[in-house]
């Protein structure tokens, strides 16, 4: 007894009291052994207790599962509208790990392809109307590298770097991508061109590291400042006719 009042951490007299009660509900049997009162619970009384409530916890569970899954659909629904497109350009979640931005130019691919690849051009478009782009480095080669770093209207910098994994010219560019301010977010990009009667489609699957990684994307307001860069990107491609 002295053992399971300190294990406990209630009285002698609590302790006593709940096993009495437990003795006249028949959840306990109780024997004495020399000047010891030797206590067992009873399996068979109790068993009508585990079943109530084995039939409330698989009730339950199963209303839990059903819960798990409506609360995915309702932030799969809230990512999909919160991703509906306020501009020219459209973005879809194709996966848990990408986003997929799609738009529409009235330039050629060549035209299109240079502005996005040659670095006083991007200082024309890149800054989203947000501010003043002060670095564009490009090594337009596989191996190479890029980084672009702008001032916003705010007066803070923000900064972007990446490696070229793959280079068609005026068809398709596989490259890295990394915001300075949150390193171990690297993406994978694939931007893909392609023309039709003078029109240019131009696609960008973004393959990041991992659901998190992309709703962090997402949630940072990302589709705003890229739809007012597409517009600037399209106005400087026109430019170059």
């Amino acid at each position: 007894m002295n053992d399971l009042v300190r294990l406990l951490g209630l009285t002698q007299p609590q302790v006593s009291k709940h096993l009495r009660v437990l003795r006249e509900v028949g959840a306990v049997d109780v024997r004495d052994e020399g000047r010891q009162r030797l206590y067992r619970l009873n399996g068979h009384a109790l068993k009508p207790i585990h079943d109530w409530v084995k039939s409330y916890e698989r009730s339950w569970s199963e209303r839990f599962d059903w819960l798990d899954v409506v609360l995915e659909d309702l932030k799969q629904r809230r990512k999909e509208m919160a991703m509906t497109s306020s501009g020219t350009a459209t973005v879809t979640l194709p996966t848990e790990e990408q986003i997929l931005i799609t738009r529409k130019f009235d330039a050629p691919k060549h035209l299109v392809y240079e502005a996005w690849t040659t670095p006083e051009l991007v200082k024309r478009w890149w800054n989203a109307k947000r501010g003043e782009v002060t670095i564009a480095e490009i090594d337009l080669r596989v191996g190479g590298t890029w980084r672009y770093a702008m001032v916003t209207d705010g007066g803070f910098e923000v900064a972007f770097h990446g490696e070229y994994r793959e280079i068609v010219p005026n068809e398709r560019i596989v490259s890295t991508e990394v915001y300075e301010a949150m390193p171990d977010g690297e993406t994978l990009n694939t931007l893909t061109l392609t023309e039709v009667e003078g029109r240019t489609t131009l696609t960008i699957l973004v393959q990041a590291p991992s659901n998190e990684a992309r709703d962090a994307i997402i949630d940072s307001g990302m589709e705003a400042g890229m739809q007012d860069a597409m517009d600037l990107l399209e106005q400087v491609a026109v430019s170059l006719r």
